[in-house]
């Protein structure tokens, strides 16, 4: 009998690293040197399992696509709209307190690589499009009689205040902030009633 295959458990360790080398000495000082070290393995590994860092950027990108997407699911489930819309809210405002990077730190560090990687500016783009026709469609749902126009911009006004969020969150964590800014979003979807 062979052995079971470390592939998988490589390279997520290999991502993982990538993620910690991105969000500490950001991403053109995360090089495939310094994610080895961070990984504890050496340079040959990851190239093998991903060549260039390239590769790695792209792997990097699908993983965090697929977080994103989980971190809205409860968008587009069959759950009722209004219960779908608090947990969206919830994931958008949540509290990092585990000292480990956070999808939203990776997520920040590499919008500041957007200039360095045009893989990560389409990305970018392209997550934003999603957020947006996600959360759109869900305050559509829980607001109905809301002008379409007034629901993109409150779809908008909420992306803004979760990206603020988390950006200020990673520089220095405070639940007051995320409180006032998680009212604030209410806030915004309040006057969707009026």
């Amino acid at each position: 009998m062979g052995r079971k295959s470390l592939a998988g458990e490589r390279k997520e360790q290999c991502l993982d690293a990538f993620e910690r080398a991105i969000v500490e000495v950001g991403f053109v000082g995360a090089t495939l040197d310094v994610v080895a070290d961070r990984a504890g393995v050496h340079r040959t590994i990851i190239r093998h399992y991903f060549g260039r860092k390239e590769n790695l950027v792209e792997a990097l990108l699908t993983r965090m696509g697929a977080r994103y997407a989980e971190r809205y699911r409860y968008a587009d489930t069959l759950e009722d709209p209004q219960r779908r819309l608090t947990r969206v809210l919830g994931a958008m405002f949540a509290h990092n307190e585990s000292g480990q990077p956070t999808l939203d730190q990776v997520f920040d560090s590499l919008y500041a690589a957007r200039d360095h990687e045009p893989r990560v500016s389409e990305f970018l783009r392209e997550f934003y499009r999603d957020a947006t026709r996600r959360l759109v469609r869900l305050v559509q749902l829980v607001h109905p009689n809301a002008r379409p126009d007034d629901v993109r911009q409150a779809a908008a006004a909420l992306l803004g205040l979760a990206v603020g969020h988390s950006i200020l969150d990673s520089i220095e964590p405070s639940r007051s902030r995320t409180a006032r800014l998680r009212r604030a979003a209410s806030a915004v979807l309040a006057a969707l009633e009026a």
